[in-house]
């Protein structure tokens, strides 16, 4: 079970530089949630916000049309799936326009483990984002439509560690294998 509380937030999204940003939970992106093959995720949508705002789960397999449907401010919203398929999966706010919330930072992750997945010394998930920076608020609307980002960024900010933290890693027969510090 997760609650999602949607709102605004101004965050800096590279060094000196600040963005509106739309955000669940506080972040944008919003948090990594996880689970295995068979488990059921109840979401409750809060919107804090002052906009109406959704979620689509691609990690379900439902239409978001009408059990994810766009709220408005105030409001709150249930949804239940079960997790039938392993990945990473995406999930965002679908409330049209949706390229401008999930410009803004509406979006994240969702890791379904395989039934027998060994274990790991060491995990990565990099969340690529772009931001397309406007005078002031929120994405310029304009640079979305025309696919001009300002930064590619994981984590839609500036983070040094990531680069950092991946030094310690190598490529192995199932992909990146950390090594001892």
């Amino acid at each position: 079970e997760h609650t999602l509380t949607v709102g605004e937030t101004t965050a800096d999204v590279a060094p000196g530089v600040s963005q509106e940003r739309w955000a669940f939970n506080g972040s944008a992106p919003g948090p990594t949630l996880r689970g295995k093959v068979g488990d059921t995720f109840v979401i409750t949508l809060v919107n804090d916000g002052t906009i109406g705002h959704s979620i689509d789960f691609h990690a379900g397999a439902l239409a978001p049309d009408e059990p994810m449907r766009t709220i408005a401010p105030g409001e709150e919203l249930t949804y239940t799936f079960t997790a039938e398929r392993s990945g990473v999966w995406m999930y965002h706010c679908s409330t049209v326009p949706m390229s401008m919330h999930i410009a803004n930072g509406m979006f994240g992750a969702v890791v379904i483990d395989p039934p027998d997945l060994a274990p790991v010394d060491r995990e990565y998930l990099l969340v690529q984002s772009e931001a397309y920076l406007g005078e002031v608020g929120p994405a310029d609307a304009t640079k979305i439509a025309d696919e001009r980002p300002d930064l590619v960024t994981p984590k839609a900010g500036s983070y040094p560690f990531v680069s950092h933290a991946m030094v310690d890693a190598e490529r192995g027969a199932h992909g990146l294998v950390a090594v001892a510090e």
